[in-house]
């Protein structure tokens, strides 16, 4: 703001008036054909998310949905699917191991301090990984002809 608001008779003032403001050009706004193309086409893509939503998983980080040809996570300890992006990779586990887990043969769960995820994560890279791929990714399968 270019002025200090100082009373608050003044700071009411200027609320009220840039409220005008915002009312004023979201009428504007509103009345554009650009407004009323984006209003058709978030209405279809809307219908297709509600449409989908028994049939595809959502990524819950940011919401896209996640088809059967894509790749994604799902972490079974917090009942959390993320899509590709959303998904952490090696060197975010190392940035904050305490959040990731491991789960044996037996079905039990060891959370990752920062020692064991250090050296999970050198035994990934000692394998021909990366910092950066993703952990847990589940690749979707070809579906098979027979």
């Amino acid at each position: 703001m270019s002025e200090t608001v100082k009373t608050g008779a003044a700071m009411k003032a200027a609320y009220v008036q840039a409220k005008q403001d915002c009312d004023a050009a979201d009428s504007a706004l509103k009345a554009t054909p650009e407004h009323a193309a984006y209003q058709a086409a978030r209405g279809k893509m809307l219908d297709l998310e509600d449409e989908m939503a028994s049939e595809f998983h959502t990524c819950e980080a940011c919401g896209k949905p996640i088809f059967d040809d894509e790749p994604y996570s799902y972490d079974t300890e917090g009942g959390v699917t993320l899509c590709e992006k959303d998904t952490s990779s090696w060197r975010d586990m190392l940035a904050d191991p305490e959040g990731f887990y491991e789960r044996n043969a037996s079905g039990d769960v060891t959370y990752y301090t920062p020692e064991t995820a250090k050296a999970a994560a050198e035994a990934h890279v000692a394998a021909g990984g990366s910092l950066d791929d993703k952990i847990g990714l589940i690749e979707p399968q070809e579906p098979s002809n027979g």
